[in-house]
């Protein structure tokens, strides 16, 4: 597993579970925001990766391992357990979409260059179950419009 440390990002939402690269210009996820959804924990997940040519960057703040948003279907493929359930195809499939959908919208909106843009994509599309509650939505939006640079 290669690690490798972020300079110069911008936080796209309160957790730090998405962050833009800004010099690199491009999408980092937490690894934890990424698993939520599955029945894995962490530990698991970095070994798995650490077999992998998958590249984790550390978040310089938090020190929480990241993940290039284009090495997303590698991730869900590796974690995705042996024997298949009904649950997990539905997650996996959804997860997959959700990225394609992102990845379309990165590449022909100019999305990676708008960073609000960019925060309020991330919330509608890859935001946890949790994230439905209009509260915690609000707090979002508002977090998103006081960081993200004009």
């Amino acid at each position: 597993m290669n690690v490798v440390h972020i300079s110069t990002i911008i936080p796209l939402d309160p957790e730090r579970s998405a962050l833009l690269d800004v010099k690199n210009r491009v999408l980092l996820l937490t690894l934890e925001r990424l698993v939520s959804r599955f029945d894995i924990e962490l530990p698991v997940v970095l070994s798995l990766l650490s077999g992998s040519d998958i590249h984790i960057r550390l978040d310089p703040v938090s020190g929480n391992p990241c993940l290039l948003f284009d090495d997303i279907p590698t991730l869900l493929d590796l974690i995705r357990p042996a024997q298949r359930n009904d649950r997990h195809n539905r997650q996996h499939m959804s997860m997959l979409l959700q990225h394609a959908g992102l990845s379309i919208s990165l590449k022909f909106s100019g999305l990676i260059d708008q960073p609000r843009a960019l925060s309020r994509e991330l919330i509608s599309t890859l935001c946890p179950s949790w994230a439905e509650d209009e509260k915690t939505l609000r707090g979002l939006l508002d977090f998103t419009q006081k960081v993200a640079p004009r």
